[in-house]
């Protein structure tokens, strides 16, 4: 069958609807993806089908790690690096949204005659806003939800979205949720629905942050950490424990280094491509850490400004994430969904410094469930990292309860019963 696929264009959504994508071209599918010119060639290589939907015209087209838009907007926002509350973060989206709006006024008529010259069987998302031609087209479309669960649904049992509060605690539970309510939420259907009504379809209800699919919902979550013993996930929705998908990019890593550091822990850092513009709190981390015996690989993503990386550390702009996890002992992350998910695919523990969003949520969860710790990236003192380092380095008891989920993770079926799952679809629909 036929599969389209329509990503934000941005690393974590792009990567995970990549591995979703190489478990149905695995199973002998054509893949397509619509994506514009800013990203064009980053699905090729992986052996999928573009088809690029034009935009305002930009000359030339900026390289992935300098992307326009969306992408471009939190990159220079201060509230997203500045500010330490997630409470005050969750207004700075509606700027988010309203590019996305342009975006899709662009590029809908375009979806249309795709969908009508390839006629796909499938189609696959990953959008806080979705395409209005996508959901009333007729074709069964999946939503990909590459984000922590709670924010799917919204549900009044759970911790309120992108706030990073305690399951145990609900004294500040009315507090977050009303905030996120009246702008984060309001921001999203509003926008959702002035395209709805736009394009002449009825508008939406639904609580989380994307629109559901009526035909299923795919999300990123180990069993250990779901919240489903909570609050049930309806029945459209599918689990699986990881979007992590193959990669066929050379980890070019120094073996001088590797040989340098082959008796001691070696520790990834990876603060994620928005995150890196912080120029002030990377070089922070880096500087404590070069004092310990440790070595590190480092994605540094837009983390250059003439700053030389200590001896005990190798980087790049940007790494083959699932070729450095095997190698090390322990990540020091934001908090995305895609490398907390990966991280515990390869069995490692994890420091969460949380920036915005569901990264909050990833940290919070990881540490209540005994998987990891969460450090505010705003408010630390030297001794707090270092200790913090120490103590998951040489914590038997969690490198044995890691060891243990990444064997299960590894040897899960879920991954085939996904590509069923899809494939009934269609089936069902013809």
């Amino acid at each position: 069958m036929k599969i389209l696929f329509h990503p934000i264009e941005s690393w974590g959504h792009m990567n995970a609807t990549i591995g979703v994508a190489q478990i149905m071209l695995k199973c002998g599918h054509q893949i397509i993806f619509a994506v514009t010119e800013n990203v064009r060639g980053q699905f090729r290589k992986h052996g999928f089908q573009e088809i690029i939907l034009k935009t305002e015209p930009i000359t030339p087209p900026p390289p992935l790690d300098r992307q326009t838009d969306c992408v471009d907007f939190l990159m220079n926002s201060t509230d997203v690096f500045w500010e330490k509350e997630p409470l005050k973060k969750y207004s700075m989206f509606q700027k988010v949204f309203e590019i996305r709006v342009e975006e899709i006024l662009q590029t809908e008529q375009q979806m249309k005659e795709i969908l009508h010259d390839e006629k796909p069987d499938l189609i696959l998302v990953d959008q806080i806003l979705i395409s209005p031609i996508i959901i009333r087209s007729g074709i069964p479309w999946v939503l990909i939800f590459s984000c922590n669960p709670i924010s799917f649904h919204n549900d009044q049992r759970l911790p309120p979205p992108f706030s990073g509060l305690p399951i145990d605690d609900q004294s500040l539970w009315s507090k977050y949720r009303q905030e996120f309510k009246q702008t984060y939420h309001h921001y999203v259907i509003s926008n959702q629905n002035f395209l709805m009504k736009h394009y002449g379809y009825e508008p939406l209800t639904y609580d989380g942050i994307s629109p559901p699919s009526p035909y299923l919902n795919i999300y990123g979550f180990p069993e250990e950490l779901d919240y489903n013993n909570i609050a049930p996930m309806p029945n459209n929705c599918f689990r699986i424990d990881t979007f992590c998908r193959s990669e066929n990019e050379e980890l070019n890593i120094s073996k001088e280094f590797l040989h340098n550091h082959r008796d001691n822990k070696l520790i990834y850092i990876s603060l994620g491509t928005l995150a890196s513009i912080r120029f002030d709190l990377i070089k922070k981390i880096l500087m404590i850490l070069s004092q310990t015996k440790y070595g590190f690989i480092v994605s540094k993503g837009r983390f250059d400004d003439g700053f030389k990386l200590p001896d005990n550390m190798f980087g790049a702009k940007h790494l083959p994430q699932t070729k450095v996890l095997p190698l090390v002992d322990l990540v020091i992350t934001h908090g995305g969904n895609n490398t907390v998910t990966e991280s515990l695919l390869f069995g490692k523990p994890m420091i969460v410094m949380p920036f915005f969003a569901d990264q909050y949520d990833n940290a919070q969860r990881l540490q209540e469930n005994g998987y990891g710790a969460r450090l505010d990236p705003f408010n630390y003192r030297q001794e707090d990292l270092i200790n913090l380092v120490e103590r998951l380095l040489n914590d038997q008891q969690l490198k044995q309860r890691l060891m243990v989920m990444a064997k299960r993770m590894q040897t899960s079926n879920l991954r085939d019963e996904l590509a069923k799952r899809l494939e009934r679809l269609v089936e069902m629909k013809n």
